[in-house]
């Protein structure tokens, strides 16, 4: 009789233990980087990485971010300009 007990309760344990490792939350947190326009990060990061601009493309609750340092920042914003002009 108390074995399932024991096992429902363990269970239960073993749910809320997964639930809050794998619960969504914020992904990103505002020191990793500069949020730089959406449309941005649906493009390849070469232009970037040739400019020699260190950034990443996260996944955030309202879709990608590029994220770029923010030493980085004002090179970023001009070089994803001319990449999302270009037909």
């Amino acid at each position: 009789m108390l074995g399932p007990v024991i096992a429902a309760i363990a269970l239960g344990l073993l749910v809320l233990i997964v639930k809050w490792a794998f619960r969504r939350g914020p992904r990103v947190a505002p020191s990793h980087g500069v949020r730089l326009d959406s449309d941005a990060a649906t493009h390849d990061l070469q232009p970037l990485r040739r400019a020699g601009i260190r950034s990443t493309v996260a996944r955030a609750a309202d879709g990608r971010r590029l994220l770029v340092w923010p030493a980085d920042t004002e090179r970023a914003r001009i070089v994803t300009h001319r990449v999302l002009r270009r037909p």
